[in-house]
């Protein structure tokens, strides 16, 4: 008999069609939470991304349930037991996504650098006035990159062609020699990032301790004309004291990929009534999580995942 496995989050067709050469595949992208519950109690694998949260409610009763595949890195919304439901495997794809994230930030890093959202929306009103949109130029800046993981290198290595200072914290680094081959400096001080950066660029996995890492206190440290950057995870940064130092100068932009709380990516803007106070800001140029939302990232991504869930259900059947 065919195993059940149920798709929440929607993945790339090769991912899907791997799932469907060996397994019964349900799709239930938007559904609801009741849904969600009947669907994971019948399945024996769930795929997910960062919207769905995987918890005990989720999970109890499924008896057939033996995997999370997470179609990305972070595992932060799967919150299930793991002492009360051992037999679970998480599967998760660490390594498929770094490059797009990675070309992303730098795209974001020149966009705010040259101010260019705000050049578009005024260029379209007939403001042609370009003295007002003098930017930065990257090989005169100090660039700090909080988080030197698989991501935050692979930034560091697109830099280092523009000839900008790179500083680096992130006292667990296992990248730190390449680091400083690259040119880069340590610091264990992260104020001492935030005050002498005027890119600074957020790359790091989410965990209880760094929950709003970036907050008033550090906001103040950091030079009025300051570029924030985020594509790691929208729970690092705290909404209102962005919302504080873009209103009061303090900063001078950012650009957030990642939102917290995250709204559904598989909703119609008819159906989804998500608000934040981030969403709408001139000077706070909010995105849907689209650092890995390459053709090349999502199908690596799905490929990966699929085959790794077909050998895990093999292995166990």
């Amino acid at each position: 008999m065919k195993p059940t496995i149920t798709i929440f989050e929607r993945i790339h067709p090769a991912g899907s069609e791997i799932l469907s050469s060996f397994a019964k595949v349900k799709v239930a992208v938007g559904a609801k939470r009741k849904e969600q519950i009947e669907l994971t109690k019948e399945s024996s694998a769930i795929v997910i991304k960062s919207v769905i949260c995987v918890d005990d409610e989720l999970v109890n009763g499924a008896k057939e349930l033996q995997i999370i595949g997470r179609a990305g890195v972070g595992t932060e919304n799967i919150k299930f037991n793991k002492a009360k439901f051992p037999n679970i495997k998480i599967i998760s794809c660490p390594e498929q996504n770094i490059v797009s994230t990675a070309e992303f930030t730098i795209l974001q890093i020149l966009n705010l650098s040259r101010k260019l959202p705000a050049v578009y929306s005024a260029f379209q009103k007939g403001d042609y006035r370009r003295h007002r949109f003098e930017g930065m130029e990257l090989s005169c800046q100090n660039i700090g990159i909080v988080g030197l993981g698989r991501v935050g290198i692979e930034v560091a290595r697109r830099l280092k062609s523009f000839g900008c200072k790179l500083l680096a914290f992130d006292p667990a680094s296992a990248y730190k020699d390449e680091f400083l081959s690259l040119g880069g400096a340590f610091t264990d001080s992260l104020n001492n990032l935030l005050s002498s950066s005027s890119i600074i660029s957020l790359h790091c996995n989410f965990t209880k301790e760094n929950r709003d890492m970036i907050g008033k206190k550090e906001f103040d440290v950091m030079k009025k004309d300051t570029v924030l950057i985020n594509t790691a995870r929208g729970s690092l940064v705290d909404n209102k004291a962005l919302l504080g130092a873009i209103n009061s100068g303090k900063i001078e932009a950012a650009s957030v990929d990642v939102l917290d709380p995250e709204p559904s990516y598989d909703l119609t803007p008819k159906e989804n009534d998500y608000k934040h106070i981030l969403i709408g800001h001139p000077k706070i140029y909010a995105t849907p999580h689209i650092g890995a939302s390459t053709v090349d990232a999502q199908k690596k991504t799905a490929i990966f995942l699929a085959t790794n869930i077909k050998e895990e259900l093999s292995s166990n059947s």
